[in-house]
């Protein structure tokens, strides 16, 4: 017996709104169930399935968020049963009938237990197991939220146990960061790109995907924003014009612009994540405490990047209080000498530690240090790991940014690809300064390249004027800045 299921509890309205013509997602998933004829056809959701479905197939009202859950809801569709089992999404239009007939033919000629593809874009493929894995499954199961690909994540905690086979794609479409689905509105607006373009088959699919890597800049996903323009502390290894001179003298955001900017970015992209701290101190907003106040009542996943220092104590008490669980802190360490962290900083350590302990004390998981790796102190990074490990498991430990060669480079090793592709940051990045002026990126600290005001112009028109940019990138024609960049391969979000 050949069984399909399909998880729809993380359906949205994307999913039922039409990519072409009355053609919608739901209605290319219901086609894929038709054409790879199983003997059953299960969905699974948490809450009741108002959609679309394919005929004949069954609709299971149970839980299905965490690894645990998952497992148990299958053990028990499936109980006293035995067969192949099929596992995917009810928000995939491009599953693939020919890739799942392909790991179908694998898995039974191979006599796997457990079958899939690796460097496909996701959402093109399913996962394929033998049932009577299933109780081995539940012991390897825990309550952690389920990824895309649960089954894997579960097989993964003990391999070797299971026999497994693969079937690997020539290229690697991991490295576009894309996703097939409709769940969010971002990857909605990619997969109806890809309809329009005339996607009716793997072929075309994957050869859209290649070679128009242009079709991939839908929306922004990660949001860098200045809301000072000051640093109590600023770092030997930055630009001298990255911050004002003189601290007692400096701007920033009107929390009223700042509000609206939230807003309207949600409302742009929806699962956009923030940070907070480019090219200035959060917590030397004069309003910092209002404004935090904004960040924690907001649906979205926010960091704040800050040195430790210029903190005010009310400040501090307050937002301890809060417990926001959306809400993620980096602080900026760089060294755990004293000595070191003088040369690095101009300031004594003793403020930033305070205030990384009292965060951690509240915020576990939420918290975390950062040291820039760095030639002049190459020798700080063990102490420095060693010191934190036994505080948390949350330690950053980054190259330094040289800001496209505009000082010296502290890089203590080449982390950068052995050949260019077009700049991650372009793609799916928006920095906005603290006037709502939008630079070309994070690297563009000069504002040498201005696409817009999110003041004065929509968040659509401001986004759009980045894509010639990011054409340019597709086509190899990279800016002299670019050409210098070395953060084009750090991926964000």
């Amino acid at each position: 017996m050949q069984y399909l299921v399909l998880n729809a509890h993380l359906l949205s309205e994307y999913s039922d709104e039409s990519l072409e013509a009355a053609t919608t997602g739901i209605d290319m998933i219901v086609s894929y169930c038709h054409h790879i004829r199983c003997d059953q056809v299960h969905i699974i959701a948490n809450t009741e399935f108002t959609f679309r479905k394919p005929k004949d197939s069954v609709v299971h009202t149970l839980p299905c968020a965490t690894q645990r859950e998952l497992i148990t809801t299958l053990q028990t569709i499936f109980s006293g049963k035995i067969g192949t089992l099929i596992y995917s999404w009810y928000d995939y239009p491009f599953l693939s009938v020919e890739l799942t007939r392909l790991l179908l033919h694998l898995h039974k000629e191979q006599y796997c237990e457990y079958t899939f593809a690796d460097g496909y874009p996701d959402g093109m493929t399913p996962e394929v197991i033998e049932l009577s894995t299933l109780s081995m499954l539940h012991s390897l199961s825990t309550d952690t939220l389920i990824s895309r690909k649960p089954l894997f994540d579960i097989i993964s905690k003990d391999i070797n146990v299971f026999d497994v086979e693969t079937e690997v794609s020539d290229f690697d479409y991991r490295m576009l960061r894309c996703h097939l689905s409709t769940h969010q509105k971002r990857d909605f607006q990619l997969c109806e790109r890809l309809v329009h373009k005339g996607a009716t088959n793997d072929t075309k699919l994957l050869a859209l995907l290649r070679k128009e890597r242009q079709l991939l800049r839908t929306l922004p996903s990660y949001a860098q924003i200045q809301i000072t323009d000051t640093h109590p502390a600023p770092a030997y290894y930055e630009p001298k014009g990255l911050y004002v001179k003189d601290n007692t003298v400096h701007n920033w955001m009107a929390l009223e612009n700042f509000t609206q900017l939230l807003r309207n970015l949600v409302q742009f992209s929806p699962d956009i994540v923030i940070e907070l701290g480019y090219r200035g101190e959060p917590a030397l907003h004069p309003q910092w405490e209002e404004m935090f106040d904004v960040l924690r009542k907001e649906k979205m996943h926010i960091y704040v990047q800050s040195s430790g220092i210029g903190w005010q104590e009310n400040h501090i008490e307050s937002i301890l209080e809060q417990s926001p669980d959306n809400i993620f802190f980096i602080f900026s360490i760089d060294a755990i000498n004293p000595e070191v962290y003088q040369k690095i900083r101009l300031h004594s350590i003793e403020e930033a530690l305070s205030t990384v302990e009292r965060f951690l004390s509240v915020y576990p998981d939420q918290v975390y240090v950062q040291l820039t790796r760095l030639q002049d102190f190459e020798h700080e990074v063990d102490a420095f790991y060693h010191y934190w490990k036994e505080k948390t498991n949350n330690i950053i430990i980054q190259k330094h940014n040289n800001f496209c060669n505009a000082i010296t480079s502290q890089k203590v090793v080449d982390l950068s690809p052995l050949n260019r592709f077009p700049c991650w940051q372009l793609e799916r990045d928006i920095t906005v300064l603290l006037d709502g002026t939008v630079p070309l990126c994070a690297q563009d600290y000069e504002t040498k390249f201005v696409q817009g005001n999110v003041f004065k112009q929509s968040l659509q028109e401001v986004w759009e004027q980045g894509n010639t940019y990011f054409l340019d990138h597709v086509k190899g024609n990279y800016p002299p800045c670019c050409k210098q960049c070395d953060e084009y391969y750090i991926f964000h979000a």
